[in-house]
């Protein structure tokens, strides 16, 4: 085995770590959520207080790539008027700390008085779980009624 073969490659193999390292060091989350989602660079999403995203991005083999909270269970928005009373019970809202910033990004946070909550929202519809959904990856929502649907590209 040729040494100098040996130790050029490795150290090309460490430049080329490096390169990938430094290329993704910036908003990773950012950057996934905004390439899967088909968005425009100059879209951003604000992070919460902590610094976490508040979405994520999950795949599924037949409905393809959808939004999740930071913890991956399944977000989704709805073409109904509202969600008050029996629909809060099975569709509990995305529930915000406090309002962000929505900037130009997707993701916001309004006041929603039916919910008595600061919720999160996408693209300016109001975001929920189903309570039907038990673990990440669960998407038994996405069509009920046909008015619900996950939130995807």
């Amino acid at each position: 085995m040729d040494t100098k073969k040996t130790i050029v490659t490795f150290i090309a193999i460490g430049v080329v770590l490096w390169i990938f390292w430094v290329a993704g060091a910036d908003n990773s989350v950012t950057t996934a959520l905004q390439k899967g989602l088909g968005l425009k660079d100059n879209v951003t999403l604000t992070a919460n207080e902590s610094g976490i995203q508040p979405v994520s991005l999950a795949g599924h083999p037949q409905l393809g790539n959808y939004l999740t909270d930071a913890s991956g269970k399944t977000l989704y928005v709805t073409t109904k008027k509202d969600c008050v009373g029996e629909c809060l019970v099975n569709w509990p809202p995305y529930v915000a700390d406090k309002a962000v910033s929505q900037g130009d990004g997707l993701l916001g946070v309004v006041q929603n008085n039916d919910a008595q909550s600061l919720q999160y929202t996408w693209n300016g519809k109001l975001l929920y779980y189903y309570s039907q959904d038990k673990k990440p990856g669960d998407v038994f929502g996405h069509g009920v009624g046909g008015v619900w649907s996950l939130v995807q590209e």
